[in-house]
C-alpha cells in the first residue's frame, strides 16, 4: 500500500510537489516518526511550548490511532537532495460541530531556520490546502502563536481570516 493510499482513497493520484529545493508531500507520520519526534522536540523548545506546556512527550500509539482512523494528516517538508524532514504540517480531520462540513486543524506547522520564509510557507499551505480539497474538507484551520505575527500576515494573504484567539493554561 503506498503513502497515498494509506490515509484514505481519495489520495490516490496526489503526488508530491518540488520547488525551491523543497518537496512538499504527504506521509505516514508513524512510518516517519523519529524524524518528526526529532523535529517537533526543536519547534516545541523555540516556541516556548516547553515552559508553558511543559516536557515534550510524544505519543506513538495516539498518533497511530488517529492516523489508522483516517483523522491525522502529516504534510512534510524535504530537502530535496538529502531528503531531510526540514518542516511539517500536522492537522487532525473531523466532522464540523456546527455545520455540516469536514475540517482539517492545523495542531503543528514548523519550518526550520534554514528554509523559512514566505516562499516555502506559502508552498506548504498551498499543498495542505490541497491535501485538505482532496479530503473533502469544508474549512481548513490555521493558528499560529503570538511571537510569529508574520505566519498571520502570510494566512491572511492567503484568504484566511482570523476567527478566534486561543489561551493556554497549564493545570499540572
Amino acid at each position: 500500500m503506498g503513502v497515498l493510499e494509506y490515509l484514505r482513497p481519495v489520495y490516490v493520484g496526489l503526488p508530491p510537489e518540488q520547488a525551491g529545493g523543497l518537496v512538499y508531500g504527504l506521509e505516514r507520520a508513524t512510518v516517519a516518526w523519529p524524524e518528526l519526534v526529532d523535529l517537533s522536540a526543536k519547534e516545541w523548545k523555540e516556541v516556548g511550548d516547553d515552559k508553558l506546556i511543559g516536557e515534550y512527550k510524544p505519543d506513538f500509539a495516539r498518533t497511530a490511532q488517529y492516523e489508522m482512523a483516517g483523522q491525522f494528516v502529516f504534510v512534510t517538508v524535504r530537502d530535496e537532495n538529502t531528503g531531510e524532514l526540514v518542516g511539517y504540517y500536522v492537522g487532525t480531520l473531523s466532522n464540523a460541530i456546527k455545520n455540516e462540513g469536514k475540517v482539517l486543524s492545523e495542531t503543528g506547522l514548523y519550518l526550520a531556520p534554514e528554509v523559512r520564509g514566505f516562499a516555502a510557507a506559502r508552498r506548504l499551505l498551498g499543498f495542505v490546502e490541497t491535501v485538505a480539497r482532496a479530503l473533502g474538507c469544508d474549512i481548513l484551520d490555521v493558528s499560529h502563536r503570538p511571537t510569529s505575527p508574520r505566519i498571520g500576515k502570510l494566512y491572511e494573504r492567503l484568504g484566511f481570516a482570523p476567527v478566534s484567539v486561543n489561551y493556554a493554561k497549564r493545570l499540572t
